[in-house]
């Protein structure tokens, strides 16, 4: 009896063995997409995501773009555009079809009776060397016709930590570092079963468990963001690691905390990735918009890496075939009087000229001229819209909101066909 029972758990053991050799044979030789890259988000989800501003629904396809469809590499016939940016691309805080990419592939369409497809490979919380990786590892294999790369000024640069000078030489070469960095192709899993096994199945659990757990303990911290699956960053451990013992930040955080702001971002009922920028970093805006004369000498080092860092990207794509095309998003900060009030209230203090001021725009229009870049710029015809009394960035959270979105495919349409742009070489 007990040798058969050996024999049994002998007969279980290798059957398991030699399935799972099997499904790492197949999967060594396929290499399916899905597994093997680094997704921009989650593929395949249906979620509802609510904040006290607005409630949303994201939907992705099976390589964790934002859209209903699924593309393959061949697209004869079809003109294709590819958009990459952050969230404000990717449309956080808007449905699917409300995303600028989405509403601006329905104007052209309609406008030029083109047969032409926007796919969209924004990611919340990129920047441009996030944007290089997307395209690398992502984008270029759906050989695109064009990418609209979205720059969003107060967000994208700088690129680096800190606030830094130097020289012109020394911005091309820190730029250089960064490409390389960035354009590193993704590593090979070691095994592919052990890969699909935490990606598919033992990381999805953990979080449903962490989640539930936390959703019924006292202080209903939403540790698992319900999109991308990240940590809440307020979470005590995770806070504790990016706050450390700085005094200043600590005494922010507090204040915060006193003030309820720090309730809501546990609850995810705004956004916390807000309060660690307000604790961290709360003059942020203030330098990247160049309007803080204590910071501007090292912010014109920055805006040369992120200058040399864009070209870079342009050659890289150019390289391929595709065309490249720069669309400078308007941000809140330059449009809003209602969310640098809010700002304020989160000690987050950006001076009223911000609402006037084009230097960073000025700025990126002149280097594209020099470069022979196509350059969309979105910040006067935004302001416009605002003096109207356009409701287009939510206050506190600060991304654009339907109309905010609609107003960037409207102005991106009118640009690419006055520049007849989407002409085939």
């Amino acid at each position: 009896m007990k040798k058969t029972h050996l024999i049994n758990v002998a007969l279980v053991i290798g059957s398991v063995l030699f399935s799972a050799g099997l499904t790492e044979a197949y999967l060594r030789l396929a290499k399916p997409y899905w597994l093997t890259a680094r997704l921009p988000a989650p593929p395949n989800i249906n979620v509802s995501f609510e904040t006290e501003e607005f409630k949303t629904r994201v939907i992705t396809n099976n390589i964790g773009l934002r859209d209903h469809r699924d593309f393959s590499p061949d697209h004869s016939g079809t003109y294709r555009i590819a958009a990459i940016g952050d969230s404000f691309t990717y449309g956080w805080g808007v449905n699917n079809n409300e995303t600028f990419p989405a509403v601006l592939e329905n104007i052209l369409k309609t406008k030029t009776g083109k047969n032409l497809e926007i796919i969209n490979f924004g990611r919340p919380g990129d920047n441009p060397l996030g944007y290089l990786r997307t395209f690398v590892g992502h984008t270029k294999r759906l050989n695109p016709d064009m990418v609209i790369m979205g720059i969003h000024p107060a967000n994208d640069c700088p690129i680096t930590s800190s606030l830094v000078g130097g020289t012109d030489d020394q911005a091309r070469q820190r730029a250089k570092e960064l490409i390389q960095q960035s354009s590193k192709p993704e590593k090979t899993p070691s095994s592919y079963v052990a890969w699909l096994v935490k990606t598919r199945i033992s990381r999805p659990l953990r979080a449903w468990i962490r989640n539930t757990g936390t959703e019924k303990s006292s202080n209903n911290i939403k540790m698992i963001d319900p999109i991308d699956g990240s940590r809440n960053p307020l979470e005590p451990s995770v806070l504790k690691k990016s706050i450390g013992g700085n005094p200043h930040q600590i005494a922010r955080y507090q204040a915060l905390k006193d003030a309820g702001w720090v309730a809501k971002g546990e609850r995810r009922e705004i956004s916390p990735w807000l309060i660690i920028s307000a604790i961290s970093n709360p003059d942020i805006t203030r330098h990247a918009l160049l309007l803080d004369p204590k910071t501007r000498s090292a912010m014109e080092h920055q805006w040369a890496i992120c200058q040399q860092t864009i070209k870079s990207i342009s050659e890289t794509i150019e390289s391929t075939g595709a065309k490249f095309v720069l669309m400078v998003l308007a941000t809140p900060a330059q449009v809003s009087s209602r969310f640098l009030a809010a700002r304020r209230l989160l000690g987050m203090n950006t001076p009223d000229e911000a609402l006037t001021d084009t230097s960073v725009n000025d700025r990126l229009i002149s280097f594209c001229e020099k470069e022979q870049l196509t350059c969309i710029d979105t910040l006067l015809p935004t302001r416009e819209a605002a003096k109207s009394g356009s409701n287009l960035f939510y206050p506190i959270d600060g991304h654009p909101t339907v109309r905010g979105q609609a107003l960037y495919a409207k102005v991106a349409a009118e640009e690419l066909i006055r520049l007849k742009a989407m002409q085939q070489p």
